[in-house]
Formats: C-alpha cells, sequence, structure tokens
C-alpha cells in the first residue's frame, strides 16, 4: 500500500512538472501520460521509498524538548563563560546511536549541533563524536534527545 502511494504522489509530481513545462497545453497527453509512468518506474527503483514513515504526533514533544534544552544549554554556557574561574573542560567524546534511518542519524548529529556547548564533529553509523565545552556532560541528555528523535521516526511494516 505505502509504494502505491508513493508511486502516485510521484507520478502527480512528475505530471505537475510535465504541465507547467508545457505552459498547460494538453496537446501530447498520451506521450506526457508515456513519459510520466517512465519517469516514475525510474525515480522508483533508483531511489525507492524509505522504511520509515515520519510521525508528526511526536514533533511538538520534539520541539518543546529542543527548546528547554537549548535554554538550559544557553544558560550552562552564558554561567561558564561569565564565571571567574571559567570552569569549561572542552574536549571530545563519543555517543553510541541507537537510531536506524540516515535520516533520524542526520537529525540526532543537527539537532547537537544547534545546542549551546556542543558539536556534531563526525556521523558514523553507530556513533556520533561530539565536540563540548564539557566533557563531564551526562550521556542521559543525549540518550533522552535520542528517544525523541527516534520517536519522530516509524518502521515502516513492509520492512
Amino acid at each position: 500500500m505505502a509504494s502505491w502511494l508513493a508511486a502516485a504522489r510521484r507520478a502527480l509530481l512528475f505530471l505537475l512538472v510535465w504541465w507547467a513545462l508545457a505552459e498547460g497545453s494538453l496537446d501530447r497527453w498520451p506521450f506526457a501520460l508515456a513519459m510520466v509512468g517512465l519517469a516514475t518506474y525510474v525515480s522508483l527503483a533508483l531511489l525507492p521509498p524509505p522504511r520509515w514513515r515520519f510521525r508528526w504526533q511526536a514533533l511538538p514533544s520534539f520541539v518543546l524538548f529542543f527548546f528547554h534544552q537549548a535554554l538550559l544549554g544557553g544558560i550552562d554556557v552564558a554561567w561558564r563563560a561569565l564565571h571567574p574561574q571559567l570552569p569549561i573542560k572542552p574536549g571530545f567524546w563519543r555517543h553510541p546511536l541507537h537510531l536506524e534511518p540516515l535520516a533520524a542519524r542526520l537529525l540526532m548529529a543537527w539537532t547537537v549541533s544547534l545546542l549551546p556547548g556542543t558539536l556534531s564533529v563526525e556521523l558514523e553509523t553507530d556513533c556520533l563524536e561530539i565536540h563540548s565545552l564539557n566533557t563531564d556532560l551526562p550521556d542521559q541528555a543525549l540518550a533522552a534527545l535520542e528517544a525523541k528523535i527516534g520517536a519522530l521516526f516509524l518502521l515502516d511494516p513492509r520492512a
């Protein structure tokens, strides 16, 4: 069912592109339908639909979690920067990843880079290398972030 839906979406997209390029003319619609069918087939062969689905219901929870973490991180970075002893302990560390689809791992790396005091350095299949202003940060914060991102992605039952 999901692959038929993906094929229909792509066919509609290609049909709209054809219609726009033809400036709304329907003179050669049999040829257009043949080319749209061929383009849809080739696109599905070269780029199959992903085996995960994005769960929009989990997005508000993720956004609230992200803004809360960004606020706490900003306060922490400001406190460290303004403290007389400058209590920073910069360094690199690796966080093991349990996220399956590449899109989820990329979102994890990008989100970590957007949080104050942290920067994603290298994304591998099973871990994320992070630079942080404080290497004593608990791994629970990243595990919670990973859980929130994991809730955004559902595995497709076709898998």
